[in-house]
C-alpha cells in the first residue's frame, strides 16, 4: 500500500463543488458529496483506490510508531528501569497507554494527510484561477 501511495496514487482535483476546508475535501474525495466527513469513521469510501493510497501513507507511519513504542516498552521492562516500574504501578496496564498512543498517532497522521492534500488542492485551484 505504501508503494501504491508513493508511485501510483493520483490525487483528484476536479470536483463538481468546491470544498472550503479539508473535511469537505475528504467528503468529496471519499463519497462525492459535501458534509459526509463523519462517514469516514464507519463507512468504506466509494473509490477504493483513494482508500488504498491513504492507508498506504497512514499505516506505514503508524507501524513505525508502534514498533518504537513496543521497543521502548520491552527494553524498559527487560532492564527493569525504576522510572518505568513506577509508570507501570501508576497506570496498571501500560499496554492500554501504548495502544492509546498508537490510535492517537493514527488519527493525527490521518489529519495531517487530509490537510496536506487539501492544501495541494487549494494550490491547484489558485494555479487554475490565475491562468
Amino acid at each position: 500500500m505504501s508503494y501504491y501511495y508513493h508511485f501510483n496514487y493520483k490525487r483528484k482535483f476536479n470536483f463538481d463543488e468546491i470544498p472550503k476546508n479539508y473535511k469537505e475535501y475528504i467528503s468529496l474525495l471519499y463519497y462525492g458529496k459535501l458534509n459526509s466527513f463523519v462517514k469516514v469513521f464507519y463507512k468504506i469510501p466509494r473509490d477504493r483506490k483513494v482508500l488504498l493510497g491513504h492507508l498506504g501513507y497512514i499505516l506505514i507511519r503508524v507501524t513505525i510508531i508502534a514498533s518504537l513504542l513496543a521497543a521502548i516498552h520491552n527494553t524498559c521492562q527487560y532492564n527493569g528501569y525504576e522510572i518505568y516500574n513506577e509508570f507501570r504501578n501508576l497506570v496498571g496496564r501500560p499496554l492500554y497507554v501504548i495502544y492509546g498512543l498508537i490510535l492517537i498517532s493514527g488519527v493525527l497522521i490521518s489529519r495531517k494527510l487530509f490537510i496536506s492534500e487539501f492544501k495541494e488542492f487549494e494550490l491547484s485551484q489558485d494555479k487554475t484561477n490565475s491562468m
